[in-house]
Order: structure tokens, then sequence, then C-alpha cells
């Protein structure tokens, strides 16, 4: 079924009455604190920066404190920072299914972080709007010039709607592109008659509003793969001419919108410069009442004596005013014909409001978590754990949110792009795999085990981040694991049957997990000649027991019989 433009139009008008009170909370934001000449209530030309009543950065600099600390968190080592965890029970023990896992890992990792594709810069961007204004996607596409061409979106241009669950399945962005750029990508003859007039008059920069709707297709028929009828379509049409450009469509959301902070009932989120506008507002003010003290201190403004009367009535206390004033009646005190005004209080009092005011703002941004400051101050190890302890269990929500509603949405999205097309292996002898190897490609093989369950529906992997913010919402378990080792040793004093209700090797592998140390564990079952697995060398080291005792059984046996020929002797 076609898609109704009308229809579409009728959603963003929706949409963009619900973020009416939205508006000129961003819009403070925009002003105050990001200072990025978004327009949301107000108008701004491009590369517009207000700056004239802006007189603190503090908010600026924690935000972009606060950005490069959660993504170190986050994504301390691009994609290299995750692995691909084999869950499904049929595999756990499938050494081909395993290996051929890791190289399929190693190659998204590969497209991923590929420098055309821009992800570190793309998240840097989400990230700072993540702190801004709370609401932010990350979004995966076909690339042109890399594997994936990665955009980062905010609540300036984008819309959203959740699904029944509370996850955002639905965005309206729109955007203004030149004529120039709309024909680079989608061909003149698919842009409206309006804009083929444009570009056929070389009116190239002409700037034309671009709506990109990305939302679950209501009615589709599942039995086609057309891009037409995948599970969410994809429409960009001209709004003001109301002509689509392109349908299309994709087999999962492309990526994920993150809510930094979200209320009940809310769709969009809060950030830590929204929490904390009003003491961005205060210091503002402060910053600026402040300077206005500093000026008149040192030019402060004159009072000049002479016989006529006070200069208009009127006392002017700007910095370096000058105020005539009548001496009538006290010309014969010994009185300096110009002497300064005093119109300044105590300026420490001001100092000491901004002080607090910066200390407020830098908590809304949760810096004294995200980093330690405290490097003056010597602690045991007990203390640095129980500090360690109190940050994961603050920071911890917002880590799970991140990963759950942004980086893990991105990540199946991309190995999901690359499984479709092939790229992560194919089943041998199939007609892709053989017509790739035809045209002088090497394939990466997938294994019968892993093709059997392509397409199931059934978990097959799960995505495993080696993250210290991975690492530190799983800190608590690793805490635990310790603690039961250690009681679990107190009691085998007594009772040492209690350490059969203990997996010695579990344990150990999960604290590897956990702390960052899986890549030195040996596997579990196959290994190889150059790397052995855990059952070859316990396999070794009983045969080696065993040849022992055996060899121990034959000496003592010859030692027996030794013993015996010489009894029999002696009898003899």
């Amino acid at each position: 079924m076609p898609f109704d433009v009308d229809v579409g139009l009728e959603r963003k008008r929706t949409f963009e009455s619900e973020v009416h009170l939205w508006n000129e909370l961003w819009q403070l934001v925009s002003d105050f604190g990001v200072g990025d000449g978004a327009e949301f209530v107000t108008t701004s030309q491009p590369g517009e920066v207000n700056t004239e009543e802006i007189y603190d950065s503090t908010a600026k600099v924690s935000r972009r404190t606060a950005a490069n600390a959660l993504l170190g968190l986050l994504w301390p080592d691009g994609a290299n920072s995750i692995e691909l965890d084999v869950i499904h029970p049929a595999l756990k023990d499938d050494d081909e299914a395993l290996d051929y896992f890791q190289q399929a890992r190693d190659k998204l990792v590969a497209a991923m972080d590929d420098p055309k594709a821009g992800l570190t810069v793309r998240l840097k961007e989400y990230m700072n709007s993540q702190l801004s204004y709370g609401t932010s996607g990350i979004f995966a596409f076909e690339g042109t010039k890399s594997r994936f061409r990665f955009q980062a979106k905010d609540v300036k241009t984008m819309k959203i709607a959740e699904d029944e669950d509370g996850f955002v399945d639905t965005t309206y962005i729109e955007t203004e592109r030149t004529v120039r750029q709309l024909v680079m990508r989608f061909g003149k003859e698919a842009l409206s008659g309006k804009t083929q007039e444009l570009a056929k008059n070389n009116k190239f920069e002409e700037k034309i509003k671009v709506l990109h709707i990305i939302e679950p297709r209501m009615e589709r028929d599942e039995e086609k793969k057309d891009n037409k009828n995948m599970a969410w379509a994809s429409i960009h049409m001209e709004v003001e001419a109301k002509h689509v450009i392109k349908e299309s469509g994709f087999q999962e959301f492309p990526g994920g919108v993150t809510r930094y902070d979200k209320e009940i009932d809310e769709k969009y989120g809060r950030s830590p410069m929204i929490d904390g506008i009003s003491d961005i507002l205060e210091i503002n003010t402060a910053r600026e009442s402040r300077n206005v003290a500093r000026e008149k201190t040192l030019d402060p403004p004159l009072a000049v004596y002479d016989d006529g009367r006070l200069g208009g009535g009127i006392i002017n206390t700007s910095a370096g005013a000058l105020n005539v004033v009548n001496v009538a009646g006290r010309a014969g005190q010994n009185r300096s014909p110009i002497e300064p005004l005093f119109t300044v209080g105590d300026i420490n009092v001001v100092t000491e409001e901004i002080e607090e005011l910066k200390q407020a703002i830098s908590s809304h941004f949760n810096i004294d978590r995200l980093l330690d400051l405290n490097n003056d101050t010597q602690m045991t190890l007990g203390e640095a754990q129980m500090r360690r302890g109190r940050t994961d269990l603050s920071m911890g929500t917002l880590i799970a949110r991140q990963i759950m509603e942004g980086f893990t949405p991105l990540v199946s999205r991309c190995f999901n792009m690359m499984m479709r097309s092939g790229e992560l292996g194919l089943p041998e002898g199939s007609e892709e795999y053989n017509a790739r190897v035809a045209a002088g490609e090497e394939p990466l093989i997938m294994p019968e085990s892993v093709a059997k369950l392509a397409g199931s529906g059934q978990e097959v992997y799960r995505i495993v981040y080696n993250t210290p913010a991975a690492r530190m919402l799983q800190a608590e378990e690793a805490a635990g694991i310790i603690q039961t080792w250690n009681q679990g040793q107190v009691m085998a004093n007594t009772n040492p049957e209690v350490l059969d209700n203990l997996d010695g090797d579990k344990s150990i592998r999960r604290l590897a997990t956990i702390w960052g140390g899986k890549s030195i564990l040996r596997r579990e079952e196959i290994g190889t000649d150059e790397e052995p697995s855990v059952k070859d060398i316990r396999e070794a080291r009983a045969q080696a027991a065993q040849q022992q005792q055996e060899n121990a059984q034959a000496q003592q046996q010859l030692e027996n019989a030794k013993l015996a020929g010489e009894v029999q002797q002696q009898e003899e």
C-alpha cells in the first residue's frame, strides 16, 4: 500500500504539538548552556551563536568533561570493546562455531571502526546531545565511502514515538538539504517538479525541507522480502511539495534512541543541563553582576563639585560616569573637587556564590562520580573499594540505560546488516558461496551448526561489553563471588564437604569476564597444539599421574620380586 503523505504530515504536526512545552526548556538550554543557536522558540541565522548574554561556561565545560568520561566508560577501545558470547547450548562446546564467531566479531569490529564511517565522531555528538537535551539517537545505514554510514540525531530535528514497551520505535526527522545534495543522493528524477526545475536552472544551493520517517510498517506482505514490505518503513519526502522522494524499509529499527533520564509517562528524556538550568541561569547572572562590580571598582563613577545644581537630578553609577553635584553650603569644608562614588558592595560574596554554583552544576553532570578528583588523598584498599562501590551504585542505572537503549541496538543493527549481506560467513558449498569463490573472493565459512540456527529466531549469541562500564555494573557480582569463596574456606575448616557446592572453573571464568581478563582464559574443551584446552591439560596431567603410578607399581613389583628372591636364597 503506497505511503499516505497527508497522514504522515498530520502525524508530524501531532508530534510537534507534543513538544510545545519542551521547546521553551530546550531553548533555555541552547541559549545559556550550549550556545549552539538552536531554534526551538526563537529563530537564528546559520552559524549564529549566542554569546552576548553568556557570562559563564561552567555548564559547557562540565558537559564536555562528562561526555568524554561517559564514552571512556562505555566505548573505551572503539568497537573492539565488544565481544560476541555464544550462548546457545548446542554451540557452547562447538570449537568450529566458537572460531567462526570470533572471526565474525573481528570483521564486525573492523567495519564499525573504519574511520570513513565516522562512528567515533558521531558518538561524541550523540553523547553531547544526551547531556544537553536528554534525548538523542545513533543510527547505522548503508554507507557509500565505507561499509556503514553512522548518523547522530537529537531533538533539534527529531521527534519520536514509543512502542508498547516504552522503547523508541518511530522517528520523524526533518532537515534542510540543498538541491545539490538531493540530486546526488536520490537522483533528479526522484525529486518533485519544483526541485527539478531548481536543478535545471542551476540553483543547487537552494534549501529544501526533507522529512525522513522511520516507523513500524502497519500493513505489509510478510511473504515478500522487498524493502517495501520490511518491518520498518523508511520514507523520504519533500515537506512543502508533499512529494515522496523514496519509499524503502529496514528489517529492524536502524539504531537506538536513548533518553538520559526519564520520568514516568514522558517520552523525552531529561538531561543534566535540564536539571541544572536554574543553577546555570543563576551563575550566569552572578557572573554578570561580578563583571559589572569589577568594572565599577576599577573605573568608579566620579562626583564633580561646582556651584550648580545636581546634574539633571540623575546619579549615573556606571563605570567611568561623571556626576555634577551642588556644593552650596559646603564651600568651607576641605573636600576634593573630584571624588569617586562608592557604589559597589563586597565582591567576595558574589565570588563565593559563584563557587557554590559551579559545584552544584558539576554535581548535576556527575563529574565527582565519573572522575576521581581525590588525587591528593591516600586511601586504603578497603576505602577505595567502598568509594568505588558507591560510585557504581549511583551510576549503574545511567550506564544500563545507555547500553540498553543506545549501544546494544546499534551493534545488533550492524551485525544483522553484515550477516544478511554474507560478509559474516556463508555455508560452504551454497550457491552464493560458490558464486563468490568464482568471483575471486574468499568468504568466511559459516559452520553447518550455525547455519541451521540462522533465522530460527533462537538466541545464538549475546553482545558482551569489555568496558569499564560493564565491569562497574557487575562489580557487586564479582565481590559476591569472592566473598562466597572466602566464607567457604572458613566453613571448610570444620566441614570440608561444604566446598563441594562451589564450582571453581565457573567462578574463575565469570570473574575473568567481569574484570576484563577473558582474553587470557584457555578454551574449556577443544584446544590446539599451540594452545591446549583446559580439558587437554587435565587429561595430560591425569595420564602423567597414571603413568607415574604405574611406574611406581612396577618399581614396587621389582623390589618385591627381588626381596622374594633373596628370602628364597636364604631359605635354601
